[in-house]
């Protein structure tokens, strides 16, 4: 059997999917329709802080997958462009909580509508059965792909309220792991 090939194939075709995705439907999106006024990076936090309000810089970097001081100026960017706010808990004024503006949050629901209209856009020139089959494909390919736990928890992607039972993220997790929750 002649695997090279087709697993050629498949990672072409990967590489094909993500660039579309990252370019066409994120920094294109942000260039055309918004004005430039994130950047991908900002765009991500901010998503990961309107599914996780009122976080800690450490929940933000650890969210995100980067560093401490990387999510720091990440979100002293945001600030200064009155998209979060920092705040003192209530509780513990040692501890400072990293909110969504409204402004933020009325970008951040903007660019999803938007976003979402381009996917429907790409998604309606596919009939019903491959529809299906993308997202059974793309559910099935994440779940092999994880093979560890560490690899399922820098993949989750923290969405909070969004969050449903079956994610094929948390999927992965709880064969590796045989546990309840990721």
């Amino acid at each position: 059997m002649q695997t090279a090939p087709l697993t050629n194939d498949i990672a072409h075709t990967s590489d094909l999917f993500v660039a579309i995705i990252d370019k066409l439907m994120t920094q294109r999106m942000l260039d055309q329709s918004f004005d430039q006024q994130v950047t991908p990076s900002q765009l991500v936090a901010l998503r990961y802080l309107s599914l996780n309000e009122s976080s800690l810089m450490s929940d933000v970097a650890d969210g995100l997958g980067i560093s401490f001081p990387a999510a720091t100026k990440t979100i002293d960017r945001l600030v200064r462009k009155a998209l979060v706010s920092r705040a003192e808990d209530s509780h513990d004024r040692r501890v400072v909580r990293i909110r969504l503006t409204d402004r933020g949050r009325q970008l951040v629901s903007e660019i999803n509508e938007e976003r979402s209209r381009r996917f429907a856009t790409v998604l309606g020139r596919m009939g019903a059965d491959s529809l299906d089959t993308l997202q059974r494909s793309m559910q099935l390919f994440i779940t092999a792909a994880i093979d560890d736990e560490e690899t399922a928890r820098s993949m989750c992607l923290h969405c909070g309220s969004q969050h449903h039972d079956n994610c094929p993220v948390k999927v992965a997790y709880l064969r590796l792991t045989k546990a309840s929750t990721l």
